[in-house]
């Protein structure tokens, strides 16, 4: 439920930080962070998190795993897993493996996308910030839904409308996407880790595709003047 505080902002506020907006939505905000406050402090923890310390002990743990020195998985792939490998295990779970690949399809056409840009960007930081004080990665990541949808949408009617891609082709894309999770069911990290890489494999398949058609029409205009 916080998340909607940043994301009720985004929605309304376009482009440059607006004074007012930010103030309308702290104080629409106040009501529910002060309960969430009050129930975090009155009710009992199993554990004591401290906001601070997990923050250094996060943040480097970050660092560490871009680089390759750590990684975010419980087991290595590999047995003595190459550094570079490590970083780029680490790195897809922060952008493919969060999103199963759909922010590929950002790359065919990146200037429609900034008028969703300008409305969310403030929240999609603060969803990636969250990677500073939490283990979790693609869970976390999630959060950013909306957004994600939002672009995904429009790289899709672009696909129809300028590209010409035929609407059973867009619709057999969303329909596979989602039947994988269906078909990768036999245990939890089948249905967490191997739906979302099949469906990387499935949305670059597709995004090739479009990239395809985007230049087979560039050249058919070329050739027409």
């Amino acid at each position: 439920m916080l998340a909607a505080i940043p994301m009720w902002y985004s929605i309304n506020n376009i482009g440059k930080f607006n004074r007012d907006t930010l103030k309308e939505t702290l104080l629409l905000a106040m009501p529910a962070v002060l309960i969430f406050i009050i129930i975090r402090l009155i009710l009992p923890s199993s554990n004591n998190y401290d906001l601070i310390e997990e923050f250094f002990r996060f943040s480097s743990f970050r660092v560490e795993a871009l680089v390759g020195s750590v990684s975010s998985l419980k087991y290595e792939v590999l047995k003595n897993q190459p550094q570079w490998l490590t970083a780029l295990i680490n790195s897809y779970r922060i952008s493919l493996g969060a999103f199963g690949g759909l922010i590929l399809l950002f790359l065919l056409k990146p200037n429609s996308l900034k008028n969703v840009y300008n409305h969310y960007h403030i929240f999609i930081y603060i969803v990636f910030i969250q990677l500073l004080i939490a283990f979790d990665n693609e869970r976390l990541l999630a959060t950013a839904y909306l957004p994600v949808i939002l672009f995904t949408v429009i790289i899709l009617r672009y696909a129809e409308s300028d590209l010409g891609v035929s609407k059973l082709i867009i619709r057999a894309f969303v329909v596979i996407y989602f039947t994988v999770q269906l078909i990768a069911t036999q245990s939890y990290y089948h249905e967490t880790y191997y739906a979302v890489f099949y469906q990387n494999i499935i949305t670059i398949l597709f995004t090739g595709y479009l990239l395809f058609m985007k230049t087979r029409n560039k050249k058919l205009e070329s050739i027409k003047s």
